[in-house]
């Protein structure tokens, strides 16, 4: 039994449409497996996203005290930068016209007080 030329094209045909469905079909398992793995990794990624949410507002917490002890240690700093400065213009420059004449004095003392502690460790 010979074939047609129209038997064997729509053989031919048939074959390409069986072939055509299979692959389909398996695509759209495959593509259903997939959307379901992905659901589950954005369900995962939406606990972690939560995760860095809580993580997100303790790490700004502790930088809003950061900043506030950043900026207390600033005005520390000032103050005692200050301090040098108060004592070299208030304190010494008004004593410092007396040192000439305290100088002469405390040496006179120290020698006095050295002398007294030969004589003790002498007898």
């Amino acid at each position: 039994m010979l074939l047609t030329m129209n038997q064997v094209l729509l053989i031919v045909l048939t074959l390409a449409a069986v072939v055509v469905a299979t692959v389909l079909v398996i695509f759209l398992f495959q593509l259903r497996r997939t959307a379901a793995e992905a659901e589950k990794a954005l369900g995962r990624a939406q606990e972690l996203m939560e995760g860095f949410k809580e993580t997100e507002a303790r790490l700004n917490t502790n930088l809003d005290a950061l900043g506030e002890t950043v900026n207390h240690t600033k005005k520390a700093l000032s103050v005692v930068s200050q301090l040098p400065l108060f004592f070299s213009s208030r304190a010494s420059r008004p004593s410092s016209r007396y040192w000439p004449l305290l100088i002469p004095f405390l040496s006179y003392g120290w020698q006095l007080i050295k002398k007294i502690k030969e004589k003790k460790d002498g007898k």
